[in-house]
């Protein structure tokens, strides 16, 4: 009785679980907070990067210590 509860557990509510989203994290190299459009800059055409930035959940309060 004790296997069939901890295979239940470890294999089976796993599998009935909702599936979790899927994330993206991306990191663009030497890229400043300044040059997109999103951002004010009327200098340079993002319109992939601004696109990105209205449909995504940024992260833009960073603490170091």
């Amino acid at each position: 009785m004790k296997a069939a509860l901890a295979w239940f557990i470890l294999f089976a509510l796993p599998l009935s679980a909702a599936p979790r989203p899927n994330v993206v994290f991306i990191l663009t190299d030497d890229q400043g907070y300044g040059p997109l459009r999103a951002h004010g800059d009327v200098n340079i055409i993002t319109p992939e990067m601004d696109r990105l930035h209205a449909e995504s959940l940024r992260f833009t309060n960073f603490h170091v210590q």
